[in-house]
């Protein structure tokens, strides 16, 4: 049963990750060979521009790296091996190349990862939905992807 649900995580990682990835293509450019080219720094993204860079670079300064909180899902998890594995694994990865520092992957409680955002001790999550309300004391940015959600089952079980 454990070599089951570890097969499925593993199966549901590798369809999102070229979804999430997909939204990173730069279809404007192409590299030799014509396959797409994807933005390996944040400066390459079209909009970034002089002052964005440079508030960034000074932030960069004063970190050594960032924290991205979670709850514990099929988003994020921890491997047998004590390693993190999932969507925000990548997504995490995704950002440390984009912008050459570490984004660090925590695993939390709800209530730890709420108050550790509310104190500024966590930098980042993606386990709050943006409401009106919680617009009002966060900064929130729009979904950075859509995934679908896919129930697998066993024959003609209708249990999950």
């Amino acid at each position: 049963m454990k070599i089951i649900k570890l097969l499925i995580c593993a199966l549901l990682s590798a369809m999102l990750l070229p979804a999430m990835l997909s939204g990173c293509e730069n279809s404007g450019k192409k590299q030799s060979g014509g396959s797409p080219a994807y933005y390996t720094s944040y400066r390459d993204i079209p909009g970034v521009n002089d002052k964005e860079i440079a508030a960034i670079e000074a932030l960069k300064l004063s970190r050594q790296s960032f924290s991205y909180g979670e709850l514990l899902s099929t988003e994020g998890f921890i491997l047998p091996d004590g390693t993190y594995a999932g969507f925000t694994h990548a997504f995490c990865e995704l950002l440390a190349g984009l912008f050459g520092i570490p984004f660090k992957q925590e695993i939390h409680g709800w209530d730890s990862l709420k108050s550790s955002i509310d104190d500024r001790t966590l930098d980042f999550t993606g386990d709050l939905i943006p409401t009106a309300m919680r617009q009002q004391f966060y900064f929130m940015s729009h979904p950075v992807a859509q995934r679908s959600l896919t129930v697998f089952t066993y024959g003609d079980s209708i249990q999950i």
